[in-house]
């Protein structure tokens, strides 16, 4: 799933100390949503891979399906 990127319009004026500030707060945010959910967001991103490896297998396949043995005999020219 592609997700659009956030973009703030029209994001208010900070002094450096405030925007430090909303920094700080938004890594403790982060960091204790992965520590509450940590197990949830591993099984995820456990499955995610699988399915990926699972496209990436599938579309080897196909691409080897593509390319059969040519064993006729080339013309000479």
């Amino acid at each position: 799933m592609v997700r659009p990127s956030l973009f703030f319009a029209d994001a208010p004026e900070l002094t450096d100390e405030v925007a430090c500030g909303v920094l700080d707060f938004l890594y403790e945010v982060t960091t204790a949503f992965e520590n509450r959910y940590y197990a949830q967001l591993k099984r995820h991103g456990q499955q995610c891979e699988a399915a990926w490896l699972d496209l990436q297998a599938q579309h080897e396949e196909k691409q080897q399906d593509q390319f059969v043995a040519f064993d006729d005999d080339l013309p000479n020219f």
